[in-house]
């Protein structure tokens, strides 16, 4: 038994027209739906731009993860990646408000 390995661009490996679309399609627009108010609200907030920076930060963090996720199986999504499309912006932007919360009760300390 010989294992190949099937030689393709990566234009014809993933492509606008595959299932992609409908696997993740509904995941990504509620994943939108938070970041972009959210994206508005932090841009308006008088807080020094820390609440934008976090969102920002959690928006570029999550599509990084979006996009490592939808190369690594186009075409059959787990109900993990699902979930981790439609939610994990919010734990990402909790985590980067944790961080930092911890970072500014650590520096207070010095």
């Amino acid at each position: 038994m010989e294992l190949s390995l099937v030689k393709t661009t990566p234009v014809q490996w993933l492509q606008l027209n595959d299932k992609v679309a409908q696997g993740y399609g509904r995941n990504f627009l509620a994943s939108i739906a938070v970041q972009v108010p959210l994206l508005i609200i932090g841009s308006l907030a008088l807080d020094g731009g820390q609440l934008s920076q976090w969102v920002v930060f959690s928006i570029t963090a999550y599509w990084l993860m979006a996009l490592f996720i939808v190369i690594r199986r186009p075409r059959s999504p787990t109900r993990g990646d699902l979930i981790a499309i439609r939610f994990g912006f919010l734990f990402i932007l909790m985590s980067f408000v944790i961080a930092t919360c911890i970072r500014w009760t650590f520096l207070r300390w010095q």
